[in-house]
C-alpha cells in the first residue's frame, strides 16, 4: 500500500512537472513590432534609444520587463537611464525595467533609454526583451563605422553698388550742376547742370550685398572750389543745417533713402546727412549711411544745395565727391 501511494504520488508530481512546463510554454510568445530608433549608431558616440515593442500576453500586476542592453567588451558602455513613465534604471547597469500594474495583451510600450556609449567596434548588436509572463523578444541594430556624411556648399560674396546722377538711374556722365548761383535764391543741383530754386535730388546711390556685418558708404571731398585757382571758395556747410539762407556763401549735401531693402535689416542715413545739409570737412571721410546686415539694393537720393552772398567773386566752381561703399563679410 505504501509503496503504492508512492508510485502514485511520484507519477503526479512527474505529470504537473510536465503539465506547468507546457503550461508555460504554451503561455510565452515574442514580442512584436519591436524597434530601437537610435539617434546615433557610430562607433563611440553616445546614443539615445527610443524602445517599442507590443507583448502578445498580459502582464499581471508587479510584473516586470527588462531591457537588457549587451555590455563589455567592444559592447554598449555606460548607465542606461530612462525618463519614461513607469520605467526605471537597473537592475544591472546596462538594463532598464517597467513594472507593471496589470497590463492588457497586446499591449504596445514605449521606452526612451539614455546615457549609453556605443560598442567602439562595428558590427551588429542585439538588445534582449524579457518579461515575467515568458514574453521575450530581441532588437538588433547596427553599429557602423560613421553614420553621417559630411556635406558642404559656398555662397559666393554678393556686393553691388552704383554711384550714378539722375534719379531715374539712366544718366550716365556722373555730373550734376547749379547753373548760374546768385545771391537772392537758394539753388539746388541738377542732372542737366542747369540747376534749380526748387528743391530736389539730382543723383542717387544703390546699394546692397550678403555680407553678415552688413555695409557702410562714405563720403570725401572738397567745397566748390574756384576754377581760376584764386583760392576765392565757396564756404561749406561744416556745420548741418536745415535750410541755408539765401545771400550767405553755403554749398553741401543731404540724403534720403528713397528704395528699402527686402531683408529684416534696413539702411539708415547718417544724422548729420539725414534731413540736414552738411559737407565733410576736406580730407576728412564722413558715414553718409549704413546697413547692419545683409540686403537687397537700397538706394539714396543725393540733394546738392549752394548759396552765394553779393560778393562772392564771379567765376566757375568745381568739385568732385567721392562715395565709397565698405561692406563686412
Amino acid at each position: 500500500m505504501k509503496k503504492t501511494f508512492n508510485k502514485i504520488a511520484s507519477f503526479a508530481v512527474a505529470t504537473a512537472m510536465v503539465f506547468g512546463v507546457n503550461v508555460v510554454a504554451a503561455n510565452a510568445a515574442n514580442a512584436a513590432n519591436a524597434s530601437d530608433n537610435m539617434t546615433r549608431q557610430k562607433i563611440s558616440e553616445a546614443s539615445d534609444h527610443v524602445i517599442q515593442f507590443d507583448l502578445p500576453t498580459a502582464l499581471a500586476n508587479g510584473e516586470t520587463i527588462t531591457i537588457t542592453f549587451p555590455n563589455g567588451a567592444n559592447q554598449f558602455t555606460g548607465t542606461a537611464a530612462t525618463g519614461s513613465a513607469g520605467w526605471a534604471a537597473g537592475p544591472g547597469a546596462n538594463q532598464v525595467t517597467y513594472t507593471s500594474t496589470g497590463d492588457a495583451a497586446d499591449t504596445t510600450y514605449n521606452v526612451t533609454v539614455t546615457g549609453l556609449i556605443n560598442p567602439d567596434t562595428a558590427g551588429n548588436q542585439v538588445i534582449a526583451i524579457a518579461a515575467d509572463n515568458g514574453d521575450t523578444g530581441e532588437i538588433t541594430v547596427p553599429i557602423i563605422a560613421d553614420d553621417q556624411i559630411q556635406v558642404t556648399a559656398r555662397v559666393n560674396q554678393v556686393l553691388f553698388f552704383d554711384v550714378r546722377d539722375g534719379i531715374t538711374g539712366t544718366a550716365t556722365n556722373n555730373t550734376v550742376g547749379f547753373g548760374d548761383l546768385d545771391s537772392t535764391n537758394v539753388r539746388y543741383a541738377t542732372d542737366d547742370a542747369t540747376g534749380t530754386t526748387t528743391e530736389a535730388a539730382s543723383s542717387e546711390l544703390e546699394a546692397g550685398t550678403n555680407a553678415q556685418g552688413g555695409y557702410i558708404i562714405d563720403v570725401t571731398g572738397e567745397t566748390l572750389v574756384a576754377m581760376d585757382g584764386s583760392g576765392n571758395d565757396i564756404d561749406g556747410l561744416f556745420t548741418p543745417t536745415a535750410a541755408p539762407a539765401a545771400g550767405t556763401e553755403a554749398f553741401g549735401l543731404k540724403a534720403a533713402k528713397t528704395q528699402a531693402s527686402t531683408g529684416t535689416d534696413q539702411g539708415t542715413v547718417t544724422g548729420d546727412y539725414d534731413g540736414t545739409f552738411h559737407l565733410p570737412d576736406s580730407g576728412v571721410t564722413d558715414t553718409l549711411a549704413s546697413n547692419p546686415g545683409p540686403s537687397s539694393n537700397e538706394i539714396y537720393d543725393i540733394t546738392y544745395v549752394a548759396n552765394i552772398d553779393a560778393f562772392t567773386p564771379a567765376g566757375n566752381y568745381t568739385t568732385a565727391l567721392t562715395y565709397t561703399m565698405t561692406a563686412t563679410f
